[in-house]
């Protein structure tokens, strides 16, 4: 966020490497890697994220959003799914899976 991204990469990196049960790490390095396009290692660790809180809708959202463009349209359609449904259960929300309208 201060524009130290490849410090802060670094950081989350080892920090993930210490511990991968922290969640919030794992998120953090995950947007790192959404924000460079590089959805292939984003979705490592936002599947990291929910493997630790199956109930984070954020982390669904991304991964979902991470998985669309590498083609995976059954796991992009379950992590949505998933994310609405942590939702639904008065969980983290994010406020784009609240305005997808369809047949979920």
């Amino acid at each position: 966020m201060n524009g130290q991204t490849q410090e802060g990469l670094k950081l989350l990196e080892a920090a993930c490497r210490l511990d991968p049960r922290i969640a919030e790490a794992q998120f953090r390095l995950a947007t790192i890697y959404d924000r460079l396009k590089r959805p292939v290692d984003a979705v490592q660790h936002f599947e990291k994220v929910v493997e630790v809180d199956p109930r984070d809708a954020r982390a669904w959202d991304y991964l979902a959003l991470d998985l669309e463009p590498l083609g995976e349209v059954e796991r992009t359609d379950l992590a949505y799914r998933k994310g609405l449904a942590s939702i639904s259960q008065g969980l983290t929300s994010m406020p784009f899976l609240i305005t997808i309208t369809g047949d979920f």
